[in-house]
């Protein structure tokens, strides 16, 4: 059911936020500074760029890649066509946090170390600050989705200005950088599993629980199928049908870090000092 296509070290640990995929290829963060765009066929090198120490966020958006590495204290925005840098902006060590919208990246307000910052995504001007402790934002409907951890409440902030708009009454986790928001629609999110709009009947699909019992590394239903692929922390892919079988399952790594879609039949799996892409048969 799996197949290895190609495997590359990376010399450190992986995170899932230190991943992204467009146009069949991967974008990854290896040998402690560099950020990489492989080719998604064969992992070859399309370039290399200098970038700082253990990203924060690597978030690829259209022709621009946003990148916080914890050191520097710097922001910056890359061309995804070259690696070519559009800007880069000083937000202060320990930012943490980075939503990119249309007009606007957020960043900033992760255990309150920094303030929320929204920075001009066509030249990181800085637009506004305002000073509060969140969750990973997300954008939805217009604005930033943000919220105090153990807070009983989300606010809708205004791109251009950072100002709330709209307000919700919910039970915000206690997450440190995981996502707790799921953007559904421009009309529907769920904050923890909750649906903001109380009269929604959206829910979060159903994701089969790994055979092992081993957390979860990552989830995704294979582009124009109902086929389910599973990660778990020990390592173990497992293929699953529409009715929760099980069609395969086998183990490419001691230690999976996470998993995402590259094309309709191939994967990316990031694991303890490497990446990989498979075959999915």
């Amino acid at each position: 059911m799996f197949e290895l296509r190609w495997e590359r070290p990376l010399h450190q640990r992986p995170a899932a936020a230190d991943i992204a995929v467009s146009d069949g290829d991967v974008l990854v963060h290896e040998r402690s500074t560099r950020l990489v765009r492989l080719s998604g066929s064969d992992g070859a090198v399309r370039w290399d760029v200098p970038l700082g120490t253990w990203p924060r966020a690597v978030v690829l958006d259209g022709s621009d890649v946003v990148a916080l590495p914890q050191q520097p204290g710097r922001l910056f925005c890359l061309s995804w066509a070259d690696g070519l840098p559009h800007w880069t902006n000083d937000v202060g060590w320990l930012s943490g946090h980075v939503v990119v919208s249309p007009e606007v990246v957020l960043v900033g307000g992760w255990r309150g170390y920094t303030p929320l910052r929204g920075l001009s995504r066509s030249t990181g001007e800085l637009l506004w600050t305002r000073s509060r402790v969140t969750v990973l934002p997300a954008w939805f409907a217009g604005g930033f989705l943000v919220g105090e951890p153990r807070g009983a409440g989300a606010e809708l902030l205004h791109p251009g200005t950072g100002e709330p708009t709209r307000t919700w009454r919910t039970h915000v986790p206690n997450a440190d950088a995981e996502p707790v928001s799921e953007v559904i629609d421009e009309s529907h999110a769920l904050v923890s599993g909750q649906p903001l709009n109380s009269g929604s009947r959206r829910t979060r699909p159903s994701v089969p629980r790994p055979t092992s019992g081993e957390r979860l590394a990552g989830s995704l239903a294979l582009p124009g199928t109902e086929i389910t692929v599973t990660l778990d922390r020990a390592g173990h892919l497992e293929h699953w049908s529409p009715d929760g079988t099980r069609l395969g399952r086998v183990r490419v790594a001691r230690r999976a870090e996470g998993l995402r879609v590259l094309g309709p039949d191939r994967i990316v799996v990031a694991a303890k000092g490497t990446i990989a892409v498979y075959g999915v048969g």
